[in-house]
């Protein structure tokens, strides 16, 4: 293609270059050399771009999520700018990151069940047995401890999905409960063997202290025949004491002394040992007479006797106990 000026014999522009202008050169018309051949143009209008929510990077459940949300809008960066804005009110209204959200409970699930299901976040152990119940400090140590009720207890609180503290807090309620009527039993016990004490002195007038003594001397002779040990008879002997044993009792054995005789009684006596009618003063007397170098017991240790330490040691261990009240 030949320049313009040539076609209509213009004459040679200034500032054209001597000669003919390189082929491919842009002012000599022809297209760039290497440039592939210009086509012809497209007919129609072309085919209209596909919304980006409906491309192939996103499945069903993701494009029905993003419309329920709202955020199907011809502009992505639209979509992005008004998901992160719901995702800061979530969080101010939740107040604590997703992942420290815990599930509700599902449709028709029981609450226990759930909550054993979240133990680790309400203090439930995994079993019965991984609660730990502690005993009241002042439960007294002569007082046995319900670990039947306790193991009961441990089963219904895992069962219902409550708390180690929630059981802890329970057990602490029933131990007081019974520390308390524990204490009214023996407060009653006490009132009622006081009233009774006086009721007792006041019918017995001034036979009260022979009557005591027959009560006891009976309970003696009974107590040696049944055979009791030591600490049997020093049971019994501090429910016969003047003034603080049980009433009911006293009177039970004055009127068995009273059946048996006086002179049964003294028969009977004088084959073994008064203990139940010994005071502790009689008893320390006693015990100190037979330590000294005249005593049965002094001379039975001394000799190393087998026989008559055996036949004695009873006897000593009765009138120790008694002298110690």
């Amino acid at each position: 293609m030949k320049p313009f000026w040539v076609t209509l014999n213009l004459p040679r522009p200034v500032f054209a270059p001597e000669g003919d202008l390189p082929a491919g050169d842009p002012a000599a018309g022809d297209p760039p050399a290497g440039d592939p051949p210009a086509g012809d143009p497209p007919t129609g209008d072309p085919p209209p771009a596909g919304n980006w929510w409906e491309g192939d990077k996103l499945n069903d459940v993701q494009r029905q999520s993003l419309t329920a949300l709202g955020l199907t809008v011809e502009d992505p960066i639209d979509a992005v700018v008004k998901l992160t804005d719901m995702e800061i009110q979530a969080k101010r209204k939740l107040g604590k990151p997703a992942d420290q959200l815990m599930d509700r409970p599902g449709e028709g699930q029981d609450m226990a069940e759930w909550m054993r299901s979240n133990g680790e976040m309400f203090g439930i152990p995994d079993d019965a047995d991984g609660y730990t119940v502690e005993k009241p400090k002042d439960w007294p140590k002569d007082m046995p401890w319900d670990t039947e009720l306790e193991a009961q207890a441990r089963k219904i609180a895992h069962e219902h999905g409550i708390s180690g503290k929630a059981l802890q807090a329970m057990s602490d309620l029933q131990a007081a409960t019974v520390l308390k009527l524990a204490g009214d039993a023996d407060l009653d016990l006490q009132t009622a063997t006081a009233e009774m004490q006086t009721q007792l002195q006041s019918d017995w007038g001034d036979q009260y202290p022979a009557k005591v003594a027959a009560a006891q001397q009976a309970a003696s002779v009974l107590a040696e025949a049944a055979g009791l040990d030591p600490e049997g008879i020093a049971n019994l002997s501090s429910v016969l004491k003047p003034k603080i044993g049980d009433a009911n009792t006293i009177k039970l054995f004055a009127a068995v002394g009273e059946m048996m005789g006086e002179d049964t009684v003294t028969t009977l006596l004088n084959k073994g040992d008064n203990t139940l009618a010994t005071t502790p003063a009689e008893a320390r007397a006693e015990l100190a007479k037979q330590q000294s170098p005249e005593g049965e017991w002094y001379k039975a240790t001394k000799d190393k006797n087998q026989a008559e330490i055996a036949r004695l040691k009873p006897r000593i261990d009765q009138l120790r106990k008694i002298a110690a009240g």
